[in-house]
């Protein structure tokens, strides 16, 4: 007889699909849903610590809203029995790693393919500040490349690195530990920051490791081998191998693609995984196969990406690769005591990269489009779209680069939510009653559910999609068909959602913050204001922050509502922001302030002379709209004004993604700026 399935949960778990130093991943059966899924079990152990479950929460969080086609959709997340876990598609495919050992080199055209849609995938990351850090082989799936039209997904995002800087270790094999040594750029083994005391920028380093995949990809073989200490030496002071010296009939072309995306200096490498791409295809060109000869028929290849490079002149294949730079000359004790340390190494930083900007000046307008309306809302910025929602009665969406119109969707009525994008949907709030879903990529219609009032801005998580209505109720509804999952009753409009964990956050005009339980909707806690609480709310570890009509920002406990502290002489409508220790928000009086997340403690103030919009923060920088017919950028440290562009209108909520921030104004136009 056979041996039964373990059960874990919901899930029944058929089979394992891989081991690594943080747990297995299950082919499995959810019993609930009826469906096949991925499901990543992760070690008991890391369960109990505290802070690693709030940071697999958030990067899970933030992983399951990359709404790219190249990153695995995750679609719940938690803890089941005391371990923590990730369901995800099942992907019918084998891991990059295991398709170079058994079958060799990848055609350049196969190579070119699988690494520009991971690039894809890697560019929808950092244009939200985050970084893979783990970018290797065995981190990318791919089907049909048998066939000749591979699909590759990268997988691990979020997770990786997250149990080092959690304060515990991870047990792994020695095999694995140089797997991710062979692809880790030089900054990494500094730890932190640079040698000339800059931070990490982990999306540059995400970029060499992708060319040193690349490498491997065309030539069956990792850029550098040895033990440890020599993989270090390598990294910080070898030249880039040349992929043609392994196949001679390869491409020059290629050499200077990958020199350039391994160069030892950050600040050398392309300027964006999409511009690495977009270099490695023009290299490879009409590139044949060097092993194999002309194709005797078509070759088939997966559409070409349109992702582009986010700053700088298109890197062209055929360029010289740059000079090479100083080594980083480590001593054999610093070698070694990375060497000791290296699980620490590979997740040292911080969680967010600070996205590299675009070698345009500051404040310069890229692009602006007409909208019909005012886009009042923030826009949504994902992948190589940004999405805009108009009081005309459409949800606009354009390019990214350029502004190009790519389709408009029109509801019956204004709208003034802001859109919600997830796993190729995005989601939208109108003042005609309805919660739509359309397609990111056609602006087709999937479905529409009526509610009982004007809906405000959605935010949807695992599965389900969560948003206010004026009915005086919060709706939760399948984000598949959506089919009403519960609701909640408060006592007057309920306006924006905010996810935290499996806690919904949502204000009333009432007067309360309401916290209620995502699976179940049922009230975990309320407080009252003296206002409306129209506004969304800012969580930050365990505190939430909510501004309130009645001109105050409260400062909650997430677990019970209990106050902290509070201001007052915020806006009417404040909603904060917050980056680290500092807390942003427009403040009466035509102001932006940053105060104390733990205190409330003023820490810098910047006048202008309109109101202030609800601001966006990205690196160092924070981007505030104003009436004043201006869009401003601001040092986080200390308010001082870094630039500010004048356009047609009134300047309202931002977003800061792609290296640029997109705004409406009062002219009817979204604006991207270069940040």
């Amino acid at each position: 007889m056979g041996v039964a399935a373990e059960m874990f949960g919901r899930y029944r778990l058929d089979a394992v699909l891989g081991r690594g130093g943080m747990g297995e991943v299950y082919r499995a059966f959810d019993t609930e849903k009826g469906r096949h899924v991925a499901v990543k079990r992760l070690r008991r152990d890391l369960a109990a610590d505290r802070v690693f479950q709030r940071l697999f929460r958030n990067e899970s969080e933030r992983t399951a809203r990359l709404a790219e086609p190249h990153v695995i959709p995750i679609h719940d997340y938690g803890e089941i029995n005391g371990q923590l876990f990730l369901e995800m598609r099942l992907v019918d495919g084998v891991d990059l790693g295991t398709h170079l050992t058994r079958r060799g080199a990848l055609p350049p055209r196969s190579a070119v393919t699988v690494i520009s849609q991971v690039a894809s995938a890697l560019d929808a990351a950092h244009a939200v500040g985050m970084a893979h850090r783990d970018v290797k082989p065995s981190n990318i799936l791919v089907s049909g490349l048998v066939t000749g039209v591979p699909f590759a997904y990268l997988v691990d995002f979020g997770i990786a690195h997250l149990a080092p800087e959690a304060g515990g270790t991870v047990a792994t094999t020695r095999g694995a530990l140089l797997g991710t040594l062979a692809y880790m750029a030089p900054e990494r083994f500094e730890h932190v920051r640079n040698a000339d005391g800059r931070p990490v920028d982990h999306a540059r380093a995400d970029i060499y490791a992708l060319a040193c995949v690349t490498y491997e990809c065309l030539t069956a073989r990792k850029p550098f081998s040895g033990e440890p200490i020599a993989l270090m030496w390598a990294h910080l002071n070898s030249p880039p191998p040349r992929p043609s010296a392994v196949l001679p009939g390869l491409s020059t072309a290629l050499d200077a693609v990958v020199a350039r995306g391994m160069a030892k200096q950050p600040a050398q490498r392309h300027p964006s995984a999409g511009a690495f791409a977009a270099a490695l295809r023009d290299a490879v060109g009409d590139e044949t196969d060097p092993r194999t000869g002309p194709p005797t028929g078509p070759v088939g290849t997966a559409p070409r990406p349109t992702t582009r490079p986010m700053s700088g002149p298109r890197a062209g294949g055929g360029t010289a690769p740059p000079a090479p730079p100083q080594p980083r000359r480590l001593s054999r004790r610093a070698l070694l005591a990375g060497a000791s340390g290296l699980v620490a190494v590979a997740g040292a930083g911080t969680l967010a990269a600070r996205l590299v900007g675009p070698g345009t000046s500051g404040g310069t307008v890229r692009w602006s489009a007409p909208t019909g309306g005012q886009v009042l809302a923030r826009p949504s910025a994902a992948g190589t779209a940004v999405f805009g929602a108009s009081n005309d009665g459409a949800l606009y969406a354009f390019g990214a680069a350029d502004g190009s119109l790519r389709w408009r969707f029109a509801t019956q009525a204004a709208v003034g939510s802001a859109p919600e994008v997830l796993g190729g949907v995005v989601y939208l709030g109108s003042d005609d009653g309805h919660l739509y879903a359309i397609e990111t990529t056609t602006g087709i219609q999937r479905w529409a559910t009526r509610l009982g009032g004007i809906v405000h801005s959605p935010r949807a998580a695992g599965g389900v999609v969560y948003v206010g209505c004026a009915d005086a109720k919060v709706y939760a509804l399948d984000v598949i068909g959506g089919t009403v999952r519960w609701s909640a009753v408060g006592g007057n409009d309920m306006h924006q959602v905010v996810l935290a964990g499996d806690t919904v956050l949502v204000g009333g005009s009432d007067t309360y913050l309401y916290a209620l339980n995502g699976v179940t909707g049922e009230r975990r806690w309320r407080f009252a204001t003296k206002g409306a609480v129209s506004g969304a709310s800012a969580v930050a570890g365990s505190t939430v922050l909510t501004g309130s009509t009645d001109g105050h920002l409260y400062a909650l406990s997430l677990t019970d509502g209990t106050p902290r502290w509070q201001v007052d002489g915020v806006g009417s409508a404040a909603v904060p922001v917050v980056l680290g220790d500092t807390v942003f928000v427009a403040a009466a009086g035509n102001a932006l302030v940053a105060l104390d997340l733990a205190t409330g403690a003023p820490r810098w103030r910047f006048e202008t002379t309109g109101t202030v919009q609800t601001p966006a923060v990205a690196g160092e920088t924070v981007y505030a709209g104003c009436a004043d017919n201006k869009l401003y950028a601001l040092d986080v440290a200390d308010g001082s004004q870094r630039w500010s562009v004048t356009v047609g209108g009134p300047v309202f909520a931002a977003t800061a993604a792609n290296g640029a921030v997109y705004a409406g104004a009062g002219d009817n136009r979204l604006y991207a700026v270069s940040t």
